[in-house]
């Protein structure tokens, strides 16, 4: 579960960035635990249902500043109220990203809208119980990260919960016994068929006929 978090991450970082804003973003270490990285900033969105558990968004300022100022297209010095939304509106594109990845496996999952924290030696952290991996990135120099909290035993409730896999030989065989047993089961039908064409074609004869006699009525 760990390593997927991660993997989903990194893709819809690397999609919203490259795709979206047309720039180059660089993915450094990740792992299990919390990023230990200084930051000014934070955006929280929460997640529900099949995952239950929360995206955070952080960065020093310098890298606040560089990642709203992609997303709304200039750069500036300070971080404002527009610059803040902006950072909030791409910690929500990063955990719609992520949760476009997961669903598949982990069914429908609900978010919340992002939550912005600043300030100085602030510490945010996950419910007890809850696990946590992290991600950074460097956007033209200037870092960034994302944390994931979840509920490590729902999710992995959610998954041992689906039916496993077909091996690709069962599969294999299941369809040479299938489409060995088509003819032979035909065979076998064939007489019950020639039986009850009589009383088919009877009762097809006289459904007409009385069709006709309640339209001549």
């Amino acid at each position: 579960m760990h390593e997927r978090l991660i993997e989903a991450v990194k893709e819809a970082v690397h999609e919203i960035v490259e795709t979206m804003l047309f720039m180059e973003v660089e993915s450094g270490p990740g792992g299990v635990g919390r990023a230990k990285q200084a930051e000014n900033i934070c955006a929280v969105v929460g997640y529900n249902q099949g995952l239950e558990g929360s995206v955070r968004l952080s960065a020093p300022t310098a890298g606040a500043l560089k990642v709203a100022g992609a997303l709304l297209g200039e750069e500036r010095d300070s971080m404002d109220a527009e610059m803040q939304d902006g950072f909030g509106e791409m910690a929500n594109m990063v955990a719609g990203g992520i949760q476009s990845r997961l669903e598949a496996d982990l069914g429908a999952i609900g978010m919340t809208p992002p939550m912005v924290v600043r300030g100085n030696n602030y510490e945010v952290d996950g419910a007890t119980g809850f696990e946590v991996v992290h991600q950074l990135f460097t956007l033209e120099g200037e870092l960034f990260f994302c944390e994931i909290y979840f509920d490590v035993g729902m999710a992995d409730a959610v998954e041992s919960s689906k039916m496993p896999e077909e091996p690709a030989h069962v599969t294999q065989i299941k369809q040479t016994l299938t489409s060995g047993l088509e003819p032979i089961l035909a065979e076998l039908a064939r007489p019950m068929v020639q039986k009850e064409l009589p009383r088919i074609a009877e009762r097809v004869i006289q459904e007409a006929i009385d069709q006709v006699q309640r339209a001549a009525v």
